[in-house]
């Protein structure tokens, strides 16, 4: 606040002039020339050298006159410049220079604190790195961007980076930066993350910026000695095939190019073979979290997800390469899809979605690789039964992977020539010893053949041979029918399945071995779905080694060498009298083709006791148990061991339970020592003690002999058991020093279920007094 004083002048103050009616007035006196009153002469009255007309503005104080040093704050004009001064910081600035007066470390000329938001020095701004690229914007020059600052390194960034560089202009660009052509290149080459221009292509750099024809891509004309697409060369033709070297695999070869003489869609030059991956999100905002991995031999090549409603991505390789998808899911996969399509040939190779399916979902391998033979469009890369091996590659038989060039058990064959099993080095087409026999056989044909006899062929009806789990073909009668011939290799497993169609009643079909016997057929009206299978099995040379052995060779028995190639040399074992080829276990003499009791059935066939004519797999009965199976009586349905009512109780009777605690004082177990539980005298199962100790719980059917026989071991004076029944009651103990041999026998006696039919009858049940029914089986209605 400005403070203003008035002085007014009263009285006969010196230097004033005072008027009264007897004087004559300034005026009268100018206009009285014979007037002797002399002018007033100004007074110092306060003897500061300064009178009030010099400016004085209080002539009675000595401290107050222009230019008189001022008193800050006191309310009081020193200087009699019309106001007081004022530093209400006492910071030393007055107010009208001081850009903040009540804070007194802000004043002209202060200390700048940087970036506290506060202007120390009265500058009119705070001193700010906003770009924290180091430099004050008191002097970068563009304190916005980082790249900017006096001494910067220049940059291809679209920026005039130094602020000390000659010329420099925020809007304008170093020479190199700025597209002199105006084709939409620079000089310079730049990085597309940290280019800051938006009206230049991103991709390569000019290479002649007064040429706007010549840039990154641009057209190149050829051999005329201009590098239009400003890829380090002109255009060539050297072999005059037609094609120029920036395309011409071999521009020294006129028959490696581009062209596709055959149509196959493969050029002698080798080129990129493309997958089209189209995704699609029907809701529109692009997969949540789904992604779509795509590998190449096993390495990353790239991860997909759908943007927006709709993308198409393009995944290409060079060589051979085995291209596999990988689908990982997350949220709203209902919304998910997509397509892959093979570019070349535009055929749809793999769909799925909505809620696509999880973890490795497709493979496929592509042979991008140039045309072997382009005169013949047989011979290509096209890899069509997807085995690794092309028609180029010398595949035998491109429509079936089974037929390719593998040599996967290094015999020197492979299954296009001949291989039967080519996980095997034993078996192979070759006949090394010269005795006429291979140890494959490839010409094992069948004859597949149908029939029709409406004689108007098949309507929508077909058989289907699969074989080693590949789809061989699908085959139809046509008119009256036809033969197919199909040859195998040995040991390969097919299979026949059937689906119907219209007028099955005239449809029918057999399939011929190479015997000419007939080994299926059906019809009419043939059974739909898997209706045979069945295992190539041809002679094969077991031993292409020896001349002397072969399928036509003379088995010699008990010499220790399969001859005929059978499987078995003719030995006998275990002395029981058969030879290997027959017996069913040539290592167990208690197993063989004898009948011993007559029974009608051997050791072989089941037969649990061959000493005992009762005890058999017969079920004569036809309920299903047999005497081996503990039928109590084979001659009465009624009478066996099911429980038709579920009522816990049988019609043989019911099961007995015991447990048997086994002890070792050493706490080793039983060495050598078991217990064997027979039933009839027919063994159950073998039990021993485990550690110190150890417990079996066995149930067993009434109606038999219980039996435990003791083999006895080392240390048999640390062994003991127990036996006791379901009540806990102990019925049998032994040891320490068991005998071997039977040491216990029961009869299960128990009571049997006198209605099977009924879950109400049944021993022990609730009887009903009078009601003529038995409930409680004990023959009384009581």
């Amino acid at each position: 606040m400005r403070i203003f004083v008035a002085f007014f002048l009263f009285g006969c103050r010196q230097g004033s002039v005072q008027l009264d009616d007897n004087k004559v007035s300034p005026e009268d006196a100018l206009q009285d020339d014979t007037s002797t009153t002399p002018p007033a002469v100004p007074v110092d009255e306060d003897g500061d050298g300064y009178t009030i007309e010099d400016g004085d503005c209080d002539d009675s104080s000595a401290d107050i006159y222009p230019g008189a040093d001022e008193v800050p704050n006191d309310e009081i004009d020193q200087d009699c410049d019309g106001e007081d001064a004022i530093d209400r910081d006492e910071d030393g600035f007055f107010y009208e220079d001081d850009c903040n007066d009540m804070d007194a470390s802000v004043y002209p000329g202060a200390e700048e604190i940087p970036s506290d938001g506060i202007d120390q020095d009265c500058d009119g701004v705070d001193l700010v790195d906003a770009d924290v690229d180091g430099w004050y914007n008191d002097v970068d020059c563009d304190d916005s961007n980082p790249m900017i600052f006096p001494g910067a390194v220049e940059f291809c960034d679209g920026l005039f980076n130094d602020c000390n560089a000659p010329n420099w202009n925020v809007d304008l660009l170093p020479p190199s930066e700025a597209d002199a052509d105006l084709d939409g290149y620079i000089i310079c080459q730049f990085d597309p993350e940290t280019w800051f221009g938006s009206s230049l292509i991103i991709g390569g750099f000019d290479c002649n910026d007064s040429d706007p024809n010549s840039y990154p891509g641009a057209e190149e004309i050829v051999a005329d000695g201009i590098d239009q697409d400003c890829d380090g060369t002109d255009l060539y033709d050297d072999d005059g095939d037609g094609w120029s070297s920036d395309v011409d695999c071999d521009d020294n070869d006129a028959t490696l190019n581009l062209d596709d003489v055959d149509g196959d869609g493969y050029p002698t030059c080798e080129q990129e073979i493309c997958l089209s991956v189209q995704m699609f999100d029907s809701y529109g905002d692009s997969w949540n979290g789904g992604v779509l991995s795509v590998y190449g031999n096993g390495s990353l090549l790239a991860e997909l997800s759908c943007s927006g409603s709709a993308s198409e991505e393009e995944i290409c390789v060079l060589g051979s390469t085995e291209v596999v998808f990988d689908y990982d899911a997350d949220e709203w996969e209902e919304e998910n899809s997509y397509t892959i399509i093979h570019q070349t040939t535009g055929e749809q190779l793999f769909s799925d979605g909505p809620y696509p399916t999880e973890g490795e979902v497709f493979s496929h391998i592509l042979h991008a690789v140039a045309d072997c033979d382009d005169n013949d469009p047989e011979k290509n890369g096209n890899d069509v039964d997807q085995d690794w091996y092309s028609s180029c590659d010398g595949d035998c038989d491109d429509e079936n992977p089974l037929y390719n060039l593998d040599d996967n058990d290094g015999d020197g064959e492979s299954s296009c020539d001949g291989d039967c099993d080519d996980t095997d080095p034993m078996l192979g087409y070759a006949d090394l010893d010269g005795d006429g026999w291979s140890r494959c056989e490839i010409d094992v044909c069948y004859e597949l053949q149908l029939f029709d006899s409406w004689e108007d062929g098949w309507t929508d009806g077909y058989v289907s041979l699969t074989v080693e789990g590949f789809e061989w073909g699908q085959y139809a009668a046509v008119g009256a029918g036809q033969t197919h011939t199909i040859c195998l290799l040995s040991t390969w497993s097919f299979s026949v399945s059937y689906t119907a169609g219209q007028w099955e009643q005239d449809n029918s079909y057999q399939l011929v071995a190479p015997t000419g016997e007939v080994i299926f057929s059906d019809g009419p009206e043939p059974t739909t779905g898997d209706v045979f299978s069945s295992t190539v099995a041809v002679p094969v040379d077991c031993d292409d080694h020896n001349t002397s052995i072969n399928p036509a060779a003379t088995e010699i028995p008990d010499d220790g060498i399969d001859q005929d190639c059978n499987g078995a040399d003719l030995i006998d074992g275990d002395g029981d009298g058969y030879y290997a080829d027959i017996d069913c276990d040539d290592g167990d003499a208690s197993l063989n083709l004898s009948d011993f009791d007559g029974d009608g059935t051997t050791s072989c066939a089941g037969d649990c006791i061959d000493t005992s004519a009762f005890m058999n797999v017969n079920d004569v009965d036809g309920d299903g148990f047999s005497t081996c199976d503990l039928d109590c009586n084979d001659s009465d349905a009624d009478l066996n061991w099911s429980d038709f009512d579920g009522d816990g109780y049988s019609s043989c009777g019911q099961d007995v339970c015991f447990v048997l605690d086994m002890f070792d004082s050493y706490g080793d177990g039983w060495n050598g020592g078991f217990l064997t539980l027979l039933v009839n005298n027919v063994e159950q199962s073998i039990v021993y003690a485990q550690g110190s100790s150890s417990s079996e719980s066995f149930c067993l059917p009434s109606g038999f002999t219980f039996s435990l026989s003791y083999t006895s071991g080392d240390w048999e004076e640390e062994n003991t058991y127990s036996l006791y029944d379901a009540d806990g009651v102990e019925v049998h103990s032994g040891g320490p020093y068991v005998s071997s041999g039977t040491v216990y026998s029961q009869f299960l006696d128990g009571v049997v279920d006198c209605d099977d039919t009924d879950s109400f009858v049944f021993p022990g049940a609730s009887d009903i007094e009078g009601d003529g029914i038995d409930q409680d089986c004990d023959g009384l209605d009581d």
